[in-house]
């Protein structure tokens, strides 16, 4: 999220395009404190509104990782969950440094 002059982000743009798939021009010098408060306000939102559906998902007897797979399965396939958020669902070349592992207060 380059904040630079019109011609400055033409002209480095190849390199841009080279260190990510989505660079996005978000204005003159100086916007980008603007963007990243924005960005930092929506992550810490949807963390919050993510603990908070899990307590109460937890409260009404969601208690396992079984039964709390569906729930999350829907999510995934809701409009915010498809594109706001990157999929769970099976790796081609897992990592298995990064792959999550299973949440043992959840079993």
């Amino acid at each position: 999220m380059p904040c630079v002059s019109q011609a400055d982000f033409e002209a480095a743009r190849p390199a841009l395009d080279g260190m990510g798939g989505y660079v996005v021009r978000m204005g003159q010098p100086g916007a980008g404190a603007a963007a990243k408060l924005i960005n930092q306000l929506l992550t810490a939102s949807n963390a919050l509104a993510a603990t908070e559906a899990l307590a109460l998902a937890r409260a009404m007897g969601f208690d396992s990782a079984a039964r709390l797979a569906p729930l999350l399965a829907l999510l995934e396939r809701s409009w915010g969950g498809s594109t706001l958020t990157p999929t769970t669902g099976p790796n081609p070349d897992p990592d298995p440094n990064l792959d999550p592992q299973p949440n043992p207060h959840l079993n």
